[in-house]
């Protein structure tokens, strides 16, 4: 089964913040592996990958968010 990976413009009002982990500059993608489709953030220095499985109609938004969180010092 092959997996199909697209680069998406992010729509969101929500700017994607950086790596947690390094810092780095991060990329929203839609993956597609048979018939599941993923919205995923992928860090492009250390190559941390965040997925999240979500129906189209929902958007990137959900994963945006839960991307952005972060633990408070």
């Amino acid at each position: 089964m092959t997996e199909l990976v697209t680069t998406v413009q992010n729509s969101s009002d929500e700017e994607l913040l950086p790596c947690p982990f390094c810092g780095g500059d991060v990329e929203l993608r839609d993956e597609m592996d048979g018939r599941d489709e993923t919205y995923a953030i992928h860090c492009n220095r250390c190559h941390m990958h965040f997925a999240k499985f979500v129906w189209r109609e929902y958007g990137e938004n959900i994963v945006i968010k839960q991307w952005n969180r972060r633990v408070k010092e």
